[in-house]
């Protein structure tokens, strides 16, 4: 991605390299081969004496062959999911204080480093406070919002967006190159709408895919990809909101019969509604749209949870077209006087676009997920414009999305009332619009609503001091 392979190529210009970095955002997106690269810079031959003009990694030397081939003792990767606790934070604290084997740095990168717990947390603290002269850490996260302020206020910020699908397919199209395989752009197109950004993901399927030992085809991928055609999708959109409930039905066991996936067909059809209602924005189809694309959101976050996980977009579907076949029957019953009664359904239809709908039009695309996924975000450019909101909302996570309600689990009784407070709930509510469209916010109180006043206090104090990150987006060396 341009914007972070930019930005790392400035610092290797000027040749400032920092101890610590913080690269946030979702999976899949680079982070940890990102990290690998600098790892690679920091420790490549032909930048050992510099002061300025850092090269990108020549991929010829002892240090670049070692770390491509992962045998580098002295670049130490962590799962911070499975080593979390204080004693494995003592153990890197002893170890990294110790000089580099073979050379000239020694790395740590630590995935996933919001696992951390509280005590791990302040013993890492202790060593980027006064790190040695040979160390470098990456820490890498999907929850900002979770790693504590003194953590982030020692280290550079990076952020990674998700790729869009023309940044999956050039790094698609690097792999084939490199493995020699004979794939068209079109099919690399496909594979890389599946992935939702990730590259990782990507690679993955396309790994897969030319492990089969098969021709690689337009309609093999969609097969194992579990994807819907096009002209379905467009098929099952048009039947829900013209009340064809018989060929949406039709078309749903048909696709489930092809093996096409839920999660990835509810993806298609919201794509479909999203294009279809900024089509139709301001006529009298665009409410039917924005009330399908509102049922497919809440059953995408059902799809996971159902038994039958392609009933609730069957659900979905036919609770619009029941509605609207039963909006037809009654136009079609007013023959007798047409003209009054076909005014009447179109001045409704116009009136509930310009009020309930146009009001959730934004929001009504938001899913829960993606607000979990860029909640860190969100806070790191909250907090310059109010360090007290962010700072209360860092002890915080979203739990649900529910029409247009936004509901956060709050742990602590101080952090609900102060967030309840018209003032600064406002504030939250702007914001939250800027990033996502008009959702109301609610507190709920979690499970450690019942900590310790002393453990209340401490969270209090944090919040208050809490600080943000810089921003940049997208990903480096791609």
């Amino acid at each position: 991605m341009k914007a972070v392979r930019e930005t790392l190529l400035s610092l290797l210009k000027s040749g400032t390299l920092a101890h610590a970095y913080l690269f946030i955002g979702p999976r899949g997106a680079g982070k940890t081969s990102t990290a690998r690269i600098m790892a690679q810079v920091a420790n490549c031959e032909k930048n050992q004496g510099k002061a300025e003009d850092l090269e990108e990694p020549c991929g010829k030397c002892v240090s670049c062959v070692s770390l491509t081939e992962g045998s580098a003792v002295d670049v130490i990767e962590m799962d911070a999911a499975s080593h979390r606790s204080i004693d494995d934070i003592r153990d890197l604290r002893e170890k990294i204080r110790l000089t580099p084997v073979a050379l000239p740095r020694k790395i740590y990168i630590i995935d996933e480093v919001h696992m951390l717990t509280t005590e791990a947390f302040n013993a890492l603290l202790k060593t980027l406070e006064e790190p040695p002269k040979h160390a470098m850490f990456f820490l890498c996260t999907t929850e900002a919002h979770k790693v504590p302020e003194t953590i982030v206020s020692r280290c550079s910020v990076v952020k990674f967006a998700k790729a869009d699908i023309g940044e999956v397919v050039r790094s698609l199209e690097k792999a084939v190159k490199g493995e020699h395989l004979e794939i068209e752009t079109e099919m690399l197109e496909e594979i890389a709408r599946a992935t939702d950004g990730s590259f990782r993901e990507g690679h993955k399927l396309l790994e897969q895919l030319a492990g089969r030992g098969e021709k690689i085809t337009l309609e093999g991928i969609r097969a194992f990809l579990g994807i819907a055609g096009g002209e379905s999708v467009a098929t099952l959109v048009k039947g829900a909101v013209e009340g064809e409930g018989k060929k949406v039905v039709a078309i749903l066991d048909e696709l489930e019969k092809q093996g096409t996936k839920p999660a990835v067909l509810v993806t298609s059809l919201l794509k479909e509604v999203k294009a279809k209602m900024e089509e139709g924005f301001g006529s009298g189809q665009f409410g039917r749209y924005a009330r399908l694309a509102d049922k497919l959101i809440t059953a995408a976050e059902k799809i996971r949870l159902s038994p039958l996980p392609m009933l609730p977009i069957e659900l979905a579907l036919l609770s619009v077209a029941v509605s609207e076949e039963g909006r037809s029957a009654q136009i079609t019953e007013s023959a007798v006087s047409p003209k009054k009664e076909l005014s009447q359904e179109v001045k409704q239809e116009t009136e509930t676009s310009t009020d309930s709908i146009i009001t959730n039009y934004e929001t009504s695309l938001v899913s829960i997920d993606r607000v979990k996924s860029e909640w860190g975000n969100f806070l790191s450019d909250l907090a310059p414009h109010n360090q007290s909101v962010a700072g209360l909302l860092r002890a915080t996570s979203p739990v649900a999305i529910q029409g247009s309600d936004l509901t956060i689990e709050v742990f602590y009784p101080f952090h609900k009332d102060q967030l309840e407070q018209e003032a600064k709930r406002r504030i939250v509510e702007e914001a939250v619009a800027r990033v996502w469209g008009r959702l109301r916010v609610k507190c709920v109180l979690g499970k450690r609503s019942v900590a310790s006043k002393e453990d209340t206090e401490s969270e209090v104090d944090k919040a208050v001091a809490g600080q943000g990150a810089g921003s940049i987006e997208e990903i480096f060396g791609v």
